[in-house]
């Protein structure tokens, strides 16, 4: 097994704090809420004014971006939670709930839409998922000198 890390003044090894393929998980992350957010107001707009189809191709592409952002992002925290340790690995972890928060949410969408169709569901979701998101990030992006290893 080679050693990882970069030597620091007394000439030992320090460990990374995080892997790139943590930092590609929260890029990949970031990328598809925000690529997926755009999708949806541009595909709203391309509904509400039927001559404006640019806007319903943009939005077409974004939504593919975004979902290749999930799949990408999905795979690289998996990768981050196997190769890393401690607050990235739990950062790594908390990345992977997204999709399972989502999957809940449709879940229970489908299910209340006849029985409650204006419930607070979509809100609720946005906040777990945005929260999730933020500190999933936050604990991989900050560096360990700052006293949260």
């Amino acid at each position: 097994m080679h050693a990882r890390g970069r030597k620091d003044r007394r000439g030992s090894i320090e460990e990374p704090s995080r892997s790139r393929i943590a930092l590609i998980a929260v890029i990949a992350w970031w990328v598809a809420v925000l690529s997926g957010a755009l999708a949806w107001q541009l595909l709203n707009r391309s509904l509400a004014d039927p001559p404006a189809r640019w806007q319903a191709r943009i939005g077409t592409w974004l939504a593919g971006f975004a979902i290749l952002g999930q799949l990408i992002g999905i795979g690289a925290a998996i990768g981050a939670v196997l190769r890393d340790r401690g607050r990235v690995r739990v950062g790594a972890a908390l990345l992977l709930l997204l999709p399972v928060t989502g999957v809940v949410a449709i879940w229970i969408g489908v299910s209340s839409t006849v029985v409650n169709p204006i419930d607070l569901l979509m809100p609720a979701w946005l906040v777990i998922g945005g929260t999730v998101l933020l500190i999933g990030s936050l604990l991989i992006v900050v560096p360990a000198r700052l006293g949260l290893e």
